[in-house]
């Protein structure tokens, strides 16, 4: 009867270890989804303008409160219940790049902006609608005049 009751205590461990790790489970199901949101980062170059309505949102707000709202915005999308049901389809890769990849270095340009300008840091928010090739030169041309 000892060994019936210690094979039973396994079982549900085992069965806790299979909610988990098993197919579709929570920890491998989190694993493959964040596997292709890496992928949809790594596979495209990510080009993105910076959000003036964002960081005067943030600046009204606050940060907590801006990324509160986004990340609900985000949640909103289902992109994980999505991916739970049919797997990574492609218009839930394209679905997210268009809005996830776009909207979080947004979101991060924002917040260091902020920060920085509240640290009493003076930025020209003119420079930062300069094109990458318009970027690049402006640099070229700061390192020149220093020398």
């Amino acid at each position: 009867m000892k060994l019936l009751a210690a094979e039973h205590e396994n079982s549900g461990r085992a069965r806790r270890g299979w909610l988990y790790f098993g197919r579709k489970g929570l920890l491998s199901s989190h694993v493959m989804f964040e596997g292709g949101v890496s992928t949809a980062v790594a596979m495209n170059r990510i080009q993105v303008k910076f959000d003036r309505d964002l960081y005067e949102k943030i600046q009204s707000s606050g940060i907590r409160a801006v990324v509160e709202e986004e990340s609900l915005r985000i949640a909103k999308l289902d992109l994980y219940d999505k991916f739970i049901k049919t797997g990574w389809t492609a218009g839930l890769a394209k679905t997210m790049k268009a809005v996830v990849v776009k909207r979080i270095p947004q979101l991060i340009a924002a917040a260091w902006l902020a920060a920085y300008l509240e640290a009493g840091y003076v930025v020209d928010l003119n420079t930062l609608e300069l094109s990458q090739t318009q970027a690049r030169h402006a640099r070229k041309a700061l390192k020149k005049t220093s020398k």
